[in-house]
Order: C-alpha cells, then structure tokens, then sequence
C-alpha cells in the first residue's frame, strides 16, 4: 500500500458573495428559516474579490502541503454562463503546481437544481466528465454527479447510467484488491441518517438508498 493524502475543495462558488449580500432583515430571515442559513448583513457587493482571495489562499495551501491530487467537489461558480467567473476560477487553478492533477465533480450551481442535457452539455464541454474514476497508489476513487441523483426529471436515463458506470466502478475496483475505494460527489447522501426524510441539502432517499 503506498502512503499518500489527497485535499478536497468544494464551492470556490464566485459571485456568492455579491448574491447574498445587501440583503433585508426579512430576506435574511427567510434563508435562516428555510436552509438554517446564518447570513450577516452587509452592503451590496460587486463582482468576486472575496472569492478570488479565499480561493486563491486554498490554492497556495494546496501547493505547500502537496497533495497526490486536489478534487473540487462542486459549485465552481455561482454563474456558469459568466465568462469572467470561469476565466477566475481557472486562472487561480492554474496556479496550482502542474504536477498536482486537479479532478472536478458538478454541484448543483454547475448543472442546475434539475440538470437539462444542455447545462450537461455546458458542463461537459467545460471541464470534462461528469462522472468518472480514477486511481491514485493502490486507491480507487470515484466522481459522481449528485444532480442527477437529486432530480432527474429533465434528463431521462442520465440516472441509470450513472447507477450502472458506479457498479461497474465498485466492482472494478474491488477485483484490483484496491486499498480503498473513495466515492466524491456534491451534495451528501444523508444529515443524521441513512432513512431520514428528504429534504432541500441531502439526496432524495429513493436514490440515496440505491447509492448506498
């Protein structure tokens, strides 16, 4: 077995900021209620410095600690039809050393609530597959679209598919004898508990149980 350690990101997300703030007492409230949200005021922000200095400041980490690989697990930017988000966000990545393979999974900014096979398409052409394995010493690791786990009422047999690939993967890698087998995707599969109800964050429990 060979001695190793990999770092995950998720939700370099540029143009949050600029989202969610100047928002009202009732507005903020309203995300508190509904996504446990704790969102501070603040006066209306423009553009995505704050994003480009936190994400500039976990690629510069990335490339002290030296990682075999950097996964970033979703929510890349927070408009994938903005040019100047993902002209940032690839600018940054670029900064990471360019033996440190960079791996990226969908979140739900990338693709949509409920993916359609253009924003796939969008993705796809954008920054690969979007599900897919890879091994790393001994290890197997697997990338999974959550989105489509969640809802896919617009993209009929993206679900089976991906179900099948994951199969196939799991069964690969368990006859490489693999020393571990890791499984990446956006959004979890569960809070608390593996039969909890569904709710806004977590995979619907018809899917997750598949998953599982």
């Amino acid at each position: 077995m060979m001695d190793f350690f990999f770092i995950q990101m998720s939700d370099p997300q540029f143009g949050m900021f600029a989202r969610l703030s100047g928002l009202d007492e009732e507005r903020i409230q309203e995300f508190h209620r509904s996504r446990g949200w704790n969102i501070l005021p603040a006066a209306k922000a423009i553009g995505f410095s704050q994003e480009t200095a936190l994400y500039e400041k976990a690629i510069a980490a990335a490339n002290r600690l030296n990682p075999a690989f950097v996964v970033i697990s979703g929510d890349l930017v927070e408009d994938r039809n903005d040019p100047n988000q993902l002209a940032e966000l690839r600018r940054i990545t670029a900064k990471l050393h360019s033996h440190i393979p960079v791996h990226w999974a969908p979140g739900n900014w990338d693709v949509g609530n409920t993916p359609t096979p253009n924003t796939l398409e969008q993705y796809r052409r954008d920054f690969g597959d979007d599900y897919y394995s890879f091994q790393q010493g001994g290890s197997s690791f697997i990338v999974l679209n959550s989105c489509i786990g969640f809802d896919d009422s617009q993209t009929p047999g993206e679900w089976d598919k991906q179900v099948a690939f994951l199969r196939t993967s799991l069964a690969e890698a368990s006859n490489r004898s693999s020393d571990h087998i890791v499984v990446f995707l956006h959004h979890p599969l569960y809070g608390y508990d593996p039969n909890e109800e569904d709710n806004w964050a977590v995979i619907p429990r018809n899917k997750r149980l598949v998953l599982l």
